[in-house]
């Protein structure tokens, strides 16, 4: 999930992180005085707001990738037409779209290259991107 977030970091780092900063805000009220059940509970919802926050990420990222794709299919379809390979058209739109959308079709780009299968490589493509359009052309291409 850390992946279809767009964070970089480890996932034993970010659960090592998210308990630290909890521990540290509950100890922290604790240390103000404040009966324990409070402090326990604020360190909770720590946690659970760091789940939430990734869930977030998560759907803004998919959101973005939904808008960008019709953009790109149209880089495609001009790649096509000017007779390049398929190849050749996810290098491009790889090339000329923001992230998330081009660092996703130039990771397929490269893998295409090192000689992996088209299907392969899309079906991997829609594994990390689960919306319905990127399964709609992972099934189409």
């Amino acid at each position: 999930k850390l992946e279809l977030a767009g964070i970089s970091m480890g996932f034993s780092r970010v659960i090592f992180f998210t308990f630290l900063s909890g521990v540290a805000v509950g100890l922290l009220l604790y240390l103000w005085g404040q009966v324990w059940y409070l402090c326990a509970g604020v360190a909770v919802a720590c946690w659970v707001s760091a789940y939430f926050y990734l869930q977030k990420k998560i759907a803004d990222r998919l959101m973005k990738f939904e808008e960008q794709l019709p953009e790109a299919l149209d880089i495609i379809k001009r790649v096509l037409q000017a007779g390049q390979p398929i190849t050749q058209a996810f290098g491009e739109v790889g090339r000329e779209v923001s992230a998330p959308l081009g660092p996703e079709f130039l990771n397929t780009f490269n893998l295409l290259n090192y000689g992996y299968d088209l299907r392969l490589a899309i079906m991997q493509m829609s594994e990390r991107t689960p919306t319905v359009s990127m399964l709609a052309f992972s099934s189409a291409v």
